[in-house]
């Protein structure tokens, strides 16, 4: 038992120290947190067992920590899903009953919430506007992820990111950034929600 135990705080010791130095550097601090917390409930776990040998605990120590922080993160992307999708509901529910520019008003204000984009394509005179549910930065190689109003999911690696909101070019930008270019885009955005409104065929496709 007593070498248990000390497997037990030495092998815990080393994974809390260098996952913490990681979260001290690491953006996406929530992965290396929920994994310390899963080291800890399987080294409570596995030091019940005073037979086990010290190879085979911390296998079992290893083994259970992964288990438990990919079971957390599964139920944590379902419940993600689900408040995204309920959200997008309300959303669509608003825009039957309020006109266009209160539902753009809205989502220009729940950008640092929900980080809404618009996904514009002149060359196949497409236009989405979604929700980038991966949260990662929109930059060049970076695989993002979007939940669009349209109910579609789409996944985008960008090769190229115009510098230059122009109409005329390929777009990755804000609600607000796009809405603001001219004329020609504020049209874009309201017959884009009009379409959604009235529950037509593939919305996101440009009528010429």
């Amino acid at each position: 038992m007593e070498r248990s135990l000390v497997f037990f705080y030495c092998i815990s010791g080393i994974i809390i120290i260098y996952y913490g130095i990681k979260i001290a550097k690491d953006k996406y601090k929530w992965q290396s947190i929920t994994f310390i917390v899963s080291v800890i409930i399987s080294c409570i776990i596995t030091s019940s067992f005073s037979s086990l040998s010290p190879a085979i605990w911390i296998v079992l120590v290893i083994t259970l920590a992964y288990t438990i922080s990919f079971l957390f993160f599964f139920l944590l992307a379902i419940i993600k899903n689900y408040l995204i999708a309920r959200y997008i509901r309300r959303i669509i529910t608003q825009l039957k009953y309020e006109p266009y520019f209160n539902l753009v008003e809205n989502l220009i204000a729940e950008h640092n919430k929900h980080q809404w984009y618009v996904l514009y394509s002149p060359l196949e005179h497409s236009l989405e506007i979604g929700i980038n549910i991966s949260k990662k930065d929109i930059l060049i190689g970076n695989k993002i992820v979007f939940k669009c109003l349209t109910g579609r999911r789409i996944y985008l690696i960008p090769e190229y990111l115009s510098k230059i909101l122009d109409s005329s070019a390929t777009l990755i930008c804000t609600v607000q950034e796009f809405y603001n270019i001219d004329r020609h885009t504020k049209t874009l955005v309201d017959d884009y929600l009009f379409r959604i409104k009235n529950n037509q065929k593939e919305p996101w496709i440009i009528n010429n």
